[in-house]
C-alpha cells in the first residue's frame, strides 16, 4: 500500500494520510497487532478479541477525505467549486453505507441504529480519494484508464463499551483496465462497484473473525 492513514475514528475523523517512512507499516496500531491479510489490505486486531456475540452491526456515517490538494489541482473545465465537492462527498458516504448495509443484511446480519450486548459498531470511511472529473462541454469528452481511487479505512468497536477491537485499510483504484470515455453515469457506476465489492469482503470478513475467535496476535483461533 502505497500510503498509511492517520486516522482517529474513535471521534469518527480522518486525517490526512503520510507516506510511509519504512518498507512495511507498524506491527503495533493502538495496542491492536497486525495480522496477515491478503494483497495490500492491512488488518489490525485486538488481541484476544471475540466476535462471536455479534449478530447485528451499527453502521456509523461514512467520513470522505479527499486526496490533499487533489481540488485544488484541478485546472480550467475539471475544477470543481466547493458545493460540488461537498455533494461528492455527500453522495461517497450514502453509496459506501447503503453498500456497506446490503452486504451485511446479505450475509445474514441484521443492520440496527442502537447499540447492543450483540451489536458490533462499524466505522467506515474514505481517504484519499480522488476522480476523474468528466468534460461538460458538448464538444469534448474525457478518457482514462481508471475512474479514480480512495483508501478505504474500517474500524470496529463493541457498540456498548466502546472498546476498540479491529482496524482494516485498503487502497483500489475503481474502474481500472483499459482507457475508456468517462462519464458521470460511468464514475458512479465504477465506484459503486468498488464499494459493493469492498462492502462484501467486510461482511465475508466479519464471518471469519467469528469462526476464528478468540483470536491471538497473529490472527489466528486461540481455541
Amino acid at each position: 500500500m502505497r500510503r498509511f492513514i492517520s486516522a482517529s475514528l474513535g471521534a469518527l475523523a480522518l486525517v490526512s494520510a503520510a507516506p510511509l517512512s519504512a518498507a512495511k507499516p507498524p506491527d503495533t496500531w493502538d495496542g491492536l497487532h497486525k495480522v496477515q491479510a491478503k494483497g495490500r489490505t492491512l488488518v489490525f486486531l485486538l488481541p484476544g478479541a471475540d466476535f462471536r456475540g455479534y449478530s447485528k452491526v451499527m453502521i456509523a456515517p461514512p467520513e470522505i477525505a479527499f486526496s490533499k490538494d487533489w481540488q485544488r489541482n484541478l485546472r480550467g473545465l475539471d475544477r470543481l467549486n466547493d458545493r460540488e465537492v461537498q455533494q461528492v462527498r455527500e453522495n461517497a458516504s450514502k453509496l459506501l453505507s447503503e453498500s456497506l448495509a446490503k452486504a451485511y443484511t446479505k450475509a445474514g446480519y441484521q443492520v440496527v441504529g442502537q447499540p447492543g450486548a450483540d451489536v458490533l459498531l462499524v466505522r467506515p470511511g474514505l481517504a484519499n480519494l480522488q476522480f476523474v472529473v468528466p468534460q461538460q462541454s458538448a464538444r469534448s469528452f474525457t478518457i482514462s484508464e481508471d475512474a479514480g481511487e480512495a483508501t478505504l479505512v474500517l474500524e470496529v468497536r463493541d457498540s456498548v463499551a466502546g472498546s476498540l477491537l479491529g482496524r482494516a485499510l485498503d487502497t483500489e483504484v475503481a474502474g481500472g483496465g483499459m482507457p475508456v470515455i468517462r462519464n458521470e453515469s460511468s464514475l458512479r457506476a465504477d465506484f459503486e462497484y468498488l464499494f459493493d465489492d469492498w462492502a462484501r469482503r467486510i461482511a465475508a470478513g466479519l464471518d471469519r473473525l467469528k469462526a476464528n475467535s478468540p483470536i491471538d496476535t497473529n490472527g489466528r483461533p486461540l481455541r
